[in-house]
C-alpha cells in the first residue's frame, strides 16, 4: 500500500476533489429551490370538496363578435362570378362576394361536392351558391339573372393572388 510522506498509509478521498465542487453547488441550488418555492399553504379548517368547480378571478373580457359554438348555420348562401372549372370539375375558380364575419370578397378556388355540378355552367356566369359552412364546399349552384349587381370589391383582407396554372 502506498504511503504518504509522513509515513501513514495513503487513503484516497471518497469523492475526488474535482467532483466535490459541482456536487456541493448542485446540492446548494436544490436546497435553495426547495426553500424558496411558493408551495401553497394548506388550511386545515378549509373544507375539501373534490366536486366543487375551480374558480379564478379573471379580468372582464369584451364580448366576442363571433357566434357561439354550434350556432353557425350548416350552410351559407354566397353569390359570385363563375370563372372556370378546375381539376376536371372537382373544383371551380370563383370571384365571390364577402362572407360576413368570415372573409372579404375575393377570387378563390372552391371544391364542388356534387360531381357534374359545373357541366351546364358557362364561364363568366353570375351564380348563387349554397356552401357548406364548415368546409366551404359548394353544395348547389343557381344562375342569377343577367343584370344582377354583385359587390366584388375586396374588403380589408386584400386581394388573393393565385399562381397561374
Amino acid at each position: 500500500m502506498p504511503r504518504t510522506t509522513a509515513g501513514r498509509p495513503f487513503r484516497p478521498p471518497l469523492v475526488p476533489f474535482s467532483m466535490r465542487s459541482p456536487f456541493l453547488l448542485s446540492l446548494v441550488l436544490c436546497v435553495g429551490l426547495v426553500a424558496c418555492s411558493d408551495a401553497p399553504e394548506s388550511a386545515p379548517d378549509a373544507p375539501s370538496a373534490p366536486d366543487a368547480p375551480v374558480t379564478a378571478d379573471l379580468p372582464d373580457l369584451p364580448e366576442s363578435p363571433r357566434p357561439a359554438p354550434g350556432t353557425r348555420p350548416a350552410s351559407l348562401m354566397l353569390r359570385g362570378v363563375y370563372l372556370q372549372p378546375m381539376y376536371d370539375g372537382a373544383a371551380m375558380l370563383v370571384n365571390h362576394e364577402a362572407i360576413p364575419d368570415r372573409m372579404p370578397a375575393m377570387q378563390m378556388p372552391m371544391r364542388v361536392k356534387v360531381p357534374g355540378l359545373l357541366d351546364e355552367l358557362a364561364e363568366g356566369a353570375l351564380i348563387e351558391m349554397t356552401v357548406d359552412s364548415a368546409s366551404l364546399d359548394v353544395i348547389s349552384i343557381t344562375e342569377l339573372p343577367e343584370g344582377t349587381v354583385l359587390d366584388l370589391e375586396p374588403g380589408e383582407g386584400g386581394d388573393i393572388v393565385l399562381p397561374s396554372e
